[in-house]
């Protein structure tokens, strides 16, 4: 009985382990599995070719299979290389990293309380994210942003929401993106809930004025032109 105890002690370590292709290729493991009919397709046309050039450039026929090693090999190399280089990239894009994208707060609890229906609840810890965010950090103008389309929703405050809009406008670093779209957001409030269409002229001459040949710029000449027929 004791013997059989010791056996059943040892066994889980007297096999050792050995880790499957996967867990040590990584994700390159399902590249090697796809590149190997390609291999042997490669293998296959480069053999037909130097066999067939063979007589031609009458080299011996003992160089025809080691060539086509030599060949295939390096065919196959190159394009898990240039696959494996486009998967990498591709999957930088769709899944970025820290080293290529700095880390963007989500601001997951204000979205919960939010979701829950505690307005209150979500804008307080905006704003206690506001009070406390370094100016010029990409934080502060993101913080601004989402607590000020909260503040947009039923519920809120449009007075608010517009004048983190313009905090932003005014923010050093803002790009021309972040800049077309926090602008758009307070001309929708001061058209809408504010009820301020000649501030909303103003907002749009602007966007027409620092962007003039965007799509931005077209829309808001457009805009401007059925603000006044409609102030006469």
């Amino acid at each position: 009985m004791g013997q059989l105890s010791n056996e059943r002690n040892r066994s889980p370590t007297s096999v050792p382990y050995r880790p499957s292709m996967f867990e040590r290729l990584g994700p390159d493991a399902s590249l090697y599995l796809r590149a190997l009919p390609y291999t042997v397709v490669v293998f296959a046309c480069t053999l037909l070719l130097f066999s067939t050039l063979r007589q031609k450039l009458e080299y011996s026929s003992a160089f025809v299979l080691p060539l086509a090693v030599v060949v295939t090999a390096a065919v196959t190399w190159a394009g898990m290389r240039i696959a494996s280089g486009i998967g990498t990239a591709a999957g930088r894009i769709v899944v970025p990293t820290g080293d290529s994208t700095p880390y963007e707060h989500q601001f997951s609890r204000e979205d919960a309380l939010a979701a829950r229906g505690d307005l209150a609840g979500a804008l307080e810890s905006f704003e206690a994210a506001i009070a406390t965010t370094p100016i010029g950090s990409p934080l502060w103008i993101s913080a601004r942003v989402r607590a000020a389309e909260l503040y947009m929703t039923p519920g809120g405050s449009p007075e608010r929401a517009a004048a983190l809009f313009r905090e932003v406008q005014r923010a050093e670093g803002v790009t021309p993106a972040q800049d077309i779209y926090v602008s758009n957001r307070l001309i929708d409030l001061l058209l809408g809930p504010l009820d301020q269409p000649r501030r909303a002229l103003v907002e749009l001459r602007r966007i027409a004025d620092r962007y003039p040949s965007s799509n931005a710029a077209m829309h808001a000449r457009t805009a401007i032109v059925t603000i006044k027929h409609r102030l006469g």
